[in-house]
C-alpha cells in the first residue's frame, strides 16, 4: 500500500464550506487563546480578579475543549463528503457559528453565577443555555447531513478494497457517536425531571448528572476523530503504513457500537445510581482507550520501520503525530491506572493535548487542499513543539502532585501554559498566512 491509498480525496464542491468550518475552528482556538492569556495574567498576579474571571475561565474551557473539537469535526465531515453540498449544511454551520459567538462573548453579556462540572461548565443564564442549545443544534443537523450523504453516496466499505472509504466510514460513525452523546443528554433532561418531583437538585448536582453520560460519550467522538487524523498525516508525512483495512473497520464499527448501550442505562438505572456513574467511568477506561491502543501501535511500529524521512513540507505533520501519540498515551496510561477519574486531572490534561495537537495537525493538512496557500513548515513544526512541550510541562505538574498528594507544581504551570498560549498566537499567525497569503512571507 502506498501512501496515496490513505488519502481522502476532498471533492471541489465541498471546499467552500469546508473553508468556513476551518475559519470557524480557528477563530475559536483564537479566542480561547486570548482568555488563557488573560487567566494566565491572573494566576500570575500581574491582573486582579474581577467580576469577568470566573465567566472567562467557565468560556475558555468550552471553547478550549468542545467546541474547539467539535468545530474540527465539522471540517472532517466536509471533506469526507463527494457530493450534495446543500442549504441544510450551510444552515448548521451558521447555527454552529452563532451559538459559539455568544458562548464565546458570555463574560460581556452576563456577570450570572458559574457552575463547574467534569464536562460542559455552565453560566447560569439564559443568554447561555439558549447559545448552547443553538450550537448544540448547528451539530446535530451537520451530524444527520453527514449520515444522510454517507447513506447515498459512498459505496460499501465491506465490498471496497479502497482504505479511504473504511476511513471515510470512521468519519460518517463520529456523526453517529456524537448523536448518541445528544440522546444521552435528553434522557438525563427527562430522568432529572422526574428525579426531582422527590428530591430537590442544587445547581452542582443537577448539572453533573445532566453532562455525566453525554459528556462522556462524546469523548468518543474526539478520540474517534483524532485516530482518523493519525492515520491520514501519518500517511500524509510519508510513513509508509501497513495497517490492514480489516483492522481499521474493526475498530471503526466495534468502537461505534460500544456507546449504543450509553442509552440503554439510562433506561436500567436510575441516573443518581453507583451503576449509572460507574458505568460510564468504567467505560471509558477500559474502551475508550481501545482505539487509541491498537492503532497507535501500527502507526508507530510502520513510523519506526519507515524508511521514508518525509519532506522538509511535511515535518510539522509528523511532530503533531508523534506528540499527539505520546501525550494521549500518557492520558490512557493514567486513565487506567487512576483510582478516581473524576478529581484527577492529568489524564484530563494529557489528552486533551493530544487531541488538540492531532486538530491541529489536521487544519495544517487541510488549508492548503481546500484551496487556502500552502502552510509555512517551519512555523508549523515551530507552532506544535511549543504546544506540545507546554503540555508536557503541564501534565508532569498534575502528575507529581497527583503522586504526593500536594498542589501542583505552580511555576511549571505557568510556565506549561505560556508556551501553551505562545503557540497558539504562532498557530494563528501560520494560519492567518495562510488565509491571506503574501509573497513576502514565502522565504519562511
Amino acid at each position: 500500500m502506498t501512501t496515496s491509498d490513505y488519502e481522502i480525496k476532498i471533492s471541489p464542491e465541498s471546499h467552500k464550506l469546508a473553508r468556513w468550518w476551518v475559519i470557524f475552528a480557528v477563530t475559536i482556538f483564537t479566542i480561547a487563546s486570548l482568555y488563557s492569556t488573560y487567566l494566565l495574567l491572573n494566576s500570575s498576579n500581574l491582573i486582579e480578579n474581577t467580576p469577568l474571571t470566573q465567566s472567562i475561565f467557565t468560556t475558555n474551557i468550552n471553547l478550549s475543549t468542545s467546541i474547539w473539537f467539535l468545530s474540527c469535526i465539522g471540517g472532517l465531515w466536509t471533506i469526507s463528503t463527494i457530493h450534495n453540498i446543500g442549504k441544510f449544511d450551510w444552515l448548521a454551520l451558521f447555527l454552529t457559528i452563532i451559538g459559539a459567538a455568544v458562548i464565546a462573548a458570555m463574560p460581556f453579556i452576563s456577570d450570572d453565577i458559574t457552575i463547574l462540572n467534569k464536562h460542559i461548565p455552565i453560566i447560569k443564564s439564559d443568554y447561555f443555555f439558549i447559545s448552547l442549545a443553538i450550537f448544540a443544534s448547528g451539530i446535530i443537523s451537520a451530524a444527520f447531513a453527514t449520515l444522510a450523504r454517507f447513506k447515498t453516496n459512498q459505496s460499501s466499505p465491506i465490498l471496497t478494497k479502497d482504505i479511504s472509504s473504511i476511513l471515510k466510514m470512521g468519519i460518517g460513525y463520529t456523526s453517529v457517536i456524537i448523536l448518541i452523546a445528544m440522546g444521552c443528554f435528553f434522557l438525563a433532561y427527562e430522568e432529572i425531571k422526574l428525579l426531582e418531583k422527590d428530591h430537590a437538585l442544587n445547581d452542582a448536582e443537577y448539572y453533573n448528572l445532566f453532562f455525566w453520560g453525554g459528556g462522556h460519550v462524546l469523548q468518543y467522538a474526539y478520540i474517534q476523530a483524532m485516530v482518523i487524523i493519525w492515520i491520514i498525516i501519518a500517511a500524509a508525512s510519508g510513513i509508509n503504513l501497513k495497517i490492514n483495512r480489516g483492522l481499521l473497520f474493526f475498530v471503526f464499527v466495534t468502537y461505534t457500537l460500544s456507546t449504543i448501550p450509553a442509552g440503554y442505562i439510562y433506561g436500567t438505572n436510575e441516573i443518581t445510581s453507583y451503576a449509572h456513574k460507574n458505568f460510564f467511568t468504567t467505560h471509558i477506561r477500559y474502551i475508550g482507550g481501545v482505539a487509541v491502543i491498537i492503532i497507535g501501535f501500527f502507526i508507530l511500529k510502520d513510523f519506526l520501520c519507515s524508511k521514508s524521512k518525509g519532506t522538509k513540507k511535511t515535518r510539522h505533520l509528523r511532530y503533531a503525530l508523534i506528540f499527539s501519540l505520546f501525550l494521549t498515551t500518557i492520558g490512557i496510561i493514567i486513565n487506567f491506572t487512576s483510582y478516581n477519574l473524576e478529581t484527577t486531572p492529568p489524564h484530563n490534561q494529557s489528552l486533551i493535548g493530544g487531541i488538540t495537537l492531532a486538530m491541529m495537525g489536521f487544519i495544517f493538512y487541510i488549508m492548503p487542499k481546500i484551496g487556502f496557500a500552502p502552510i509555512k513548515s517551519l512555523l508549523a513544526s515551530f507552532t506544535i513543539i511549543t504546544y506540545a512541550s507546554g503540555e508536557i510541562l503541564k501534565t508532569i505538574s498534575f502528575i507529581w502532585a497527583e503522586i504526593l498528594k500536594a498542589s501542583p507544581l505552580t511555576d511549571l504551570t505557568i510556565i506549561g501554559n505560556s508556551l501553551t498560549i505562545f503557540a497558539a498566537l504562532i498557530f494563528l499567525t501560520t494560519t492567518y498566512r495562510s488565509i491571506f497569503p503574501k509573497n513576502r512571507y514565502s522565504k519562511y
